[in-house]
């Protein structure tokens, strides 16, 4: 209804913003792709045609399994636990408004905000990762 409103108003300046959000959500690149960078057929160029086509890219397999094992998990699983034992608050937000630190999405999947120390210290595995700076 929204979008219908503004097509009709095409002179308004929020409907160049709507009309390119809604190519988004048709585009394939945009909601669906995914590259997997342990992948020897990865194309880093591809990848970044589409973050800056999309402002989003999902990577996969970024973290090796040994960072993931041996530190991620324990770090994130720390993170939780404070949180579901209030020693983190929940109900901080970000400037959307949104929950800053947890968003439930589905039954059993939960989106998790790290904070900016998870952050800087996951900083460094990406940043020595072959792969992922291409």
């Amino acid at each position: 209804e929204i979008l219908e409103s503004l097509h009709e108003d095409q002179h308004t300046h929020a409907e160049k913003h709507f009309r390119r959000l809604e190519d988004l959500t048709n585009d394939f690149d945009c909601m669906d792709r995914e590259f997997d960078i342990a992948d020897p057929e990865y194309d880093s160029d591809e990848a970044t045609d589409v973050f800056k086509k999309c402002k989003l890219v999902v990577l996969r397999n970024v973290f090796s399994p040994e960072y993931v094992q041996n530190t991620l998990k324990k770090m994130i699983t720390q993170y939780v636990m404070s949180l579901k034992t209030g020693r983190t608050s929940m109900d901080g937000t970000t400037t959307t408004g949104d929950s800053h630190y947890v968003s439930q999405k589905e039954a059993k999947r939960w989106e998790l905000l790290l904070t900016e120390d998870m952050i800087r210290e996951t900083s460094s595995e990406v940043l020595t990762n072959d792969h992922f700076v291409d």
